[in-house]
């Protein structure tokens, strides 16, 4: 009887090792070579423009009485001056006072336009005194360009419009009509950008793909990964600011009461703390695993090859989750008296396949605590995006696009925690994507939005390197641009 039990195990051993090394085997590589493509001579000028570019200070403010007009004019003036061709050939609109929108008609009318999404507010400088250069100079030091927008996305702006230039420069014009989408608030809500999509939908454009900032050419935050792995994403988490309150009796701070008010958000945020919403590998970022696993050692293959069987211990690890960061606590206005109220901000992310309302519940069901009101701040609230196609021709050329420009990385679809002007342009296209051709490790991270924000001069060449392959793949035609008649900043009012 043992003999035949231990003979059945062995048996169903050998069965589920053969499964599971019979799906590493077949768990092939999603990454595709192209020849080699050498860049383009990149106008010496284009640094010295984004140099310039940066020391305009275009500043969003949360308060927006304070947004400096003049510097958001100039730099529409300043486009204008060193872009002559686009301004020659392609339409300009302004959009709610600043935003800018550019049509570069296509030759092919039965082809739907693509849209290229940037946007050239900045948020302001943190503490000025611990940059090395002028967070406003756009010195050039040790290969590097200093400056806040660098990187957060004026050198995206830069050069997408230095690529439409060098193809205008050569007598080219692309296949199917290209938008120019630039947003001039986009790190307070991005009204504009949500000005230009309304303005797009109300004339019936209807766009094969949208490309935005989000993913980037990132090295070193994957254990077992050494080479670099370009993402592109394709959705973006949900946003939403909730408030916790609570209303207790004040007293003597001689005479403490457990349940006051402070304690019971403390607990209340302990228990956010001990409990986060659950690890999940959903449609979002199942696509990130599916490319990136093939490239692990073999053993680490196996996993990601079985995820029927090794789900658990794959979600725990390379999932994504819900988050929810603490992020204003305030309460108290004497050190000797007991707050009678206390309140509690949360900075939430939802994953696609949740929801705003979902979270909320589950943030009722975990508190459990009538004492504590929620609110949810319904201005900042929007839920996750929608999944884009991965199959289809707006990825697979982007795809490309990376493979030729950083033939080393690992191209991947992914998941973006972060909020981009995307989210405004849902009705416009079913497929967008979010990908800044900017290289990127876990010391730079801190760059964004903190100090020091640079970008090298090599890497500047290669984002100009970028947009211009993808408008070559996208089909650019040798034919002789003709200029649209119209004026020149027309200004359309969209609030």
């Amino acid at each position: 009887m043992l003999k035949t039990i231990l003979s059945s195990l062995a048996i169903a051993v050998s069965s589920l090792g053969g499964i599971l090394l019979f799906n590493t085997f077949r768990f092939s590589s999603k990454q595709k070579d192209f020849p080699q493509i050498p860049q383009p001579d990149i106008p010496k000028e284009a640094i010295q423009r984004l140099q310039s570019a940066i020391a305009l200070p275009t500043i969003s403010h949360e308060d927006t009485t304070q947004l400096d007009s003049a510097s958001f004019l100039a730099f529409h003036s300043f486009l204008e001056v060193e872009f002559p061709l686009t301004h020659k050939h392609l339409r300009r609109e302004t959009i709610q006072d600043f935003s800018l929108l550019y049509h570069w008609k296509g030759t092919d009318p039965n082809r739907k336009p693509i849209l290229l999404l940037a946007h050239f507010d900045v948020v302001p400088p943190s503490d000025s005194s611990q940059w090395s250069q002028p967070p406003f100079s756009g010195n050039l030091v040790d290969n590097k360009i200093y400056g806040r927008g660098t990187i957060d996305d004026k050198g995206s702006l830069m050069a997408i419009l230095e690529s439409v230039e060098m193809q205008l420069k050569a007598g080219k014009t692309p296949a199917q009509d290209i938008y120019l989408a630039f947003g001039h608030n986009e790190e307070v809500g991005g009204s504009g950008a949500k000005a230009i999509a309304k303005t797009l939908e109300e004339r019936g454009i209807k766009a094969e793909f949208i490309l935005d900032e989000g993913g980037y050419v990132a090295k070193g935050f994957i254990p077992g990964m050494d080479k670099p792995i370009s993402v592109i994403n394709v959705a973006e988490k949900g946003y939403m600011t909730v408030d916790l309150s609570v209303e207790v009796d004040g007293g003597h701070a001689s005479r403490p009461e457990k349940d006051n008010a402070i304690a019971l958000l403390s607990r209340t945020l302990v228990k956010l703390e001990n409990n986060p919403f659950r690890h999940r590998i959903t449609e979002a970022n199942q696509g990130f695993w599916d490319y990136l696993g093939p490239e692990f050692s073999f053993e680490k293959r196996i996993a990601f090859a079985n995820q029927w069987l090794f789900e658990g211990m794959l979600v725990e690890k390379v999932g994504n989750n819900t988050t929810v960061a603490p992020t204003i606590f305030r309460s108290g206005v004497k050190e000797n008296v007991l707050p009678a109220t206390a309140h509690l901000t949360l900075n939430i992310r939802i994953i696609p396949g949740e929801t705003s309302e979902s979270v909320i519940e589950e943030l009722k069901s975990l508190i459990a605590d009538e004492r504590i009101e929620l609110h949810v701040r319904k201005s900042f609230l929007h839920e996750p995006s929608p999944v884009s196609d991965t199959a289809g021709h707006g990825f697979q050329t982007l795809f490309q696009t990376v493979r030729e420009v950083f033939p080393e990385s690992i191209t991947t679809p992914g998941l973006l925690s972060a909020t981009t002007d995307s989210r405004h342009y849902y009705a416009i296209s079913e497929n967008i994507y979010r990908f800044l051709p900017v290289r990127l490790t876990p010391e730079d991270a801190s760059r964004f939005h903190g100090v020091d924000e640079y970008i090298t001069v090599d890497n500047y060449k290669e984002t100009i390197f970028f947009y211009h392959r993808l408008m070559e793949n996208l089909g650019m035609d040798k034919a002789t641009v003709t200029t649209e008649k119209v004026e020149k900043g027309e200004r359309v009012d969209v609030n």
